[in-house]
Formats: C-alpha cells, structure tokens, sequence
C-alpha cells in the first residue's frame, strides 16, 4: 500500500495519485342535616356530623388489605429497614451530617457541600434508595465522600457488584456485551469503555478505595489511543487506520491492519492524541453519516502537522468499516473519501 501526504488541509482534497491504494372530578357535597334525615328514614346508618364520636376502628384485615395497596406504614421495619437504607444513613449520621425525618423519608445536610439547611432528600423505595441534592450535587460526587457507589444504593449490592465483567451502572438498564480496556505503553490499565446491547457506553476505571474496585467516571484520568502498546510497536512502514469506535479497530485488526481510536466516539478528538502518530503514514476511516464526516476531518487536521501522509477513506458497503469487512470487501476496496 503506497500512502501519499496531504499537502494542505483543504476541505476538498485532492484526487490522490493513480498509485495509491483504494483504500379533576367535582367534590362530593357533603351530606346535610336533611340528607341524613332521609338516610335514617331509609334505614341507613348514619353519616358521622361534627361533635359526634369518632367511627370504630375498621377490622385488622381492611386494614393490612389498604396497605398491602397503598403502601401506608402499618409495618414500617418492612419498608425502609434495608441493608441500603440502614448503609447511606449510617454513613451520612458517622460523617456528622444531621439526619431529620422518620420512615422511608429523610432530609440530611449534603456531605458534598456546605450544607446549613438539610438539602439532601433520602428516600427508600423498593429495595433502593434515592438519594438527591436539592443545592444540585451530583449523587457521585455525594456517593464519594463516603467511597461508596451508586451499586451501594441498592439492597444487595454484592450480587449487583460481583455479577461479572457484563454489569453496568442503574442509569444503563442493560449488561454490556462488549469491554474495550484502555492500556498505556507500560501496560498499565488506565480504563475501560463498555457497550451495552443498544450501543450506550459508560466509562469505569479502576480504583482500590472504592468497594467494587471500580469508579464509574474518570475525572482527571490521561486519555489515550485504544490499543496504543499495539500501535507503537508497529514498525514504521505500516500503515496506522483511525477510526471512530473500538468495534471498528477490532475488525481492522482481524483483517490484519494495525487500528486505533480515541475513546467515546466522535467529536472527542484530542490533540494530544496525534504524537504517537508522527511520521506514520495513516488512514482515517470516516463513518458515513455527517458526524462521522466531520469527525474524520477534525481527525485529519490534528494529525497532519505530524504524519508522513494522512488521507481519509470510508466503507464501500454500510455505515464504517466493520460493516464494509462483514459485507465481504476488503481493506483495499475502501474509497476515497468525497464532500
């Protein structure tokens, strides 16, 4: 494959040379004196009026039979003592926060802030609980303080924790079906993206204070190429391919290439990725849809300065370059790429 340098960052590239690979109801009246006149004529007992004893108790049954449906707490230990609950408030009343309320529903001063007036609501309910800052903290940021995370709002966050490498957090209601860890050049993981079946990816990396091992965010953690051991090792005369998602680079690879990308996908370019690519000669695999277009070009015009020859080609078949290699092309039937 004979690879040819961009010259100028022109939005419309040049054809390259003949050389170069392919690539509300209203309320009930109240009944009247009169209205309960007519009601103990018909026999009916009588409607309680203001001054007269309260009605009797209504039988055990109704009674367990209204909260089974309406949840009231006839049996309050059943509702809100579990292990999550009896967790959080612990943690908040072991930090000096001040507690208030009774029940499932409590208000406590935010650890993550100067709280003066309790802003954080505590809520328990089915099994979990609902923690929020009213002055706007992120429940991350409030789990924090107590190295907790958000798998520790559930009763049993051990099953939840220790499910495999296939669970994500509450907010993403599906397993992952893919983990693409992020490895520096001394091989050490710095972390991972994982996709769940309906392409949603969160970000974790590791940390030994937190109970589960891992931190779902990655704050100030360096960012780098996926798989960037694999890329500097490759000698110098090989062609290097950027694209948009780790699925991409995986594919390239079965074919035989040498493929990166940067982590989250398009628009998430940084300039600090391009030093491992100077003096490479390289190839940015844009996706076929507008964001992918102009992610590629931002891509091209980081790396240019840097590269031998950068160009930009996109799948002949289907929307990258994974579905262009399932539909039987190869990695010379890329095309150039055309605005």
């Amino acid at each position: 494959m004979t690879i040819v340098r961009l010259s100028a960052p022109e939005r419309t590239p040049a054809a390259p040379p003949a050389t170069a690979c392919r690539v509300a109801r209203r309320p009930r009246r109240r009944d009247t004196g009169d209205a309960a006149g007519a009601r103990a004529d018909a026999g009916a007992a009588p409607l309680p009026t203001r001054g007269t004893a309260p009605l009797a108790q209504p039988p055990a049954e109704a009674a367990a039979s209204r909260a089974s449906v309406t949840r009231r707490r006839v049996a309050p230990d059943v509702l809100h003592d579990g292990a999550a609950f009896g967790r959080i408030i612990a943690a908040l009343e072991g930090r000096g926060c001040r507690v208030t309320g009774s029940g499932r529903q409590r208000q406590a001063q935010c650890p993550a802030h100067d709280d003066r007036n309790p802003s954080l609501s505590v809520t328990y309910a089915a099994g979990r609980v609902l923690v929020h800052c009213h002055a706007g903290c992120d429940t991350d940021d409030v789990l924090a303080v107590f190295s907790l995370t958000r798998a520790d709002l559930y009763d049993a966050p051990a099953q939840r924790r220790d499910g495999g490498d296939d669970w994500m957090p509450a907010d993403c209601c599906h397993k992952a079906i893919a983990r693409y860890p992020y490895i520096d050049e001394h091989g050490e993981l710095l972390y991972e993206v994982l996709r769940c079946a309906h392409k949603q990816f969160r970000q974790r990396r590791p940390d030994p204070y937190s109970r589960s091992g891992w931190r779902w965010r990655l704050d100030d953690t360096r960012r780098i190429l996926y798989h960037l051991p694999q890329l500097l090792a490759a000698p110098g005369s090989a062609c290097i391919f950027i694209t948009e998602g780790e699925k991409d680079v995986h594919a390239l690879e079965a074919a035989g290439e040498v493929a990166t990308c940067p982590p989250m996908g398009a628009g998430k370019w940084r300039p600090e990725y391009a030093e491992p690519l100077a003096g490479r000669d390289v190839l940015v695999v844009a996706d076929r849809d507008e964001p992918g277009r102009d992610h590629a070009w931002q891509v091209l015009t980081s790396i240019r300065p840097v590269t031998r020859s950068a160009w930009i080609v996109q799948a002949a078949a289907g929307k990258d370059a994974a579905d262009h290699l399932a539909a039987g092309y190869g990695v010379c039937d890329l095309t150039w790429w055309n605005l």
